[in-house]
This record gives C-alpha cells, sequence and structure tokens, in this order.
C-alpha cells in the first residue's frame, strides 16, 4: 500500500484557478505601485507568487466566518477533501468543537464562511 496522495484532474484545475487569481492580484499590487512614489532602493514589484498548497487531511487551517462586528478567526483541522471543498473540525473559542461541510477556500478579501491557510510568520 503506497503512502502518495494523488491529486485529482479537478483538483489540479481548482489549484491552477487559484494561482491565476493570485498571479493577477499581484500584477494589480505591482501597477498600484508602480503609480506611486516609492523610495529610492526600495524595490516596486511584489515577489513572484507561491505556489498554492493544496489542502490535505491532518493539516491546520483558519475557519473564518462574518460575524456582528468584523471576522471571526478558529483554528480547523481538515478531516475530509472532496472536488473544490472541504470538510473541517473547527475549534471555537470555549474549546468545543463543530463540524463544517464543504468549506470553501477563499482569503483576506473574501466574505462569508470560508478556510485559509494561517499566515507564515
Amino acid at each position: 500500500m503506497s503512502d502518495e496522495i494523488t491529486v485529482g484532474a479537478e483538483t489540479e484545475r481548482a489549484m491552477a484557478a487559484i494561482a491565476e487569481v493570485q498571479a493577477e492580484r499581484a500584477a494589480e499590487a505591482a501597477e498600484l505601485r508602480s503609480e506611486t512614489t516609492a523610495e529610492p532602493g526600495l524595490p516596486t514589484t511584489p515577489p513572484a507568487p507561491e505556489r498554492v498548497q493544496p489542502p490535505s487531511i491532518g493539516r491546520r487551517v483558519h475557519y473564518v466566518d462574518e460575524v456582528q462586528g468584523g471576522r471571526r478567526v478558529r483554528a480547523a483541522t481538515i478531516c475530509a477533501v472532496q472536488r473544490f471543498t472541504v470538510t473541517l473540525d473547527v475549534i471555537n473559542h470555549d474549546g468545543s468543537h463543530s463540524a463544517v461541510a464543504q468549506a470553501i477556500h477563499g482569503d483576506e478579501h473574501d466574505r462569508g464562511a470560508h478556510w485559509e491557510w494561517p499566515t507564515r510568520v
């Protein structure tokens, strides 16, 4: 039995679409930076977009949903991956757990409930 995880064609297409959107956003950011006055010696173009990490079972993510007054971010673990969505075990602020099925991937610009990778520090 192999421990390798294979990525289906639909997942690869979804990852390519996400990478394309990230590249478009990077290009838009570069255009905005070029319209502003940069300090001498500082680069005016953003770094190349990182490769999109595919979701996999057991990975830790953030589950973000909108509540009155802003965003609520909670820790979650990916329990299953289906096409373009994941099933999450969300850890609530009181320590209890909630299951969230069919959560979509998003980022800080998205509205509504979604999951996202934690920020690298």
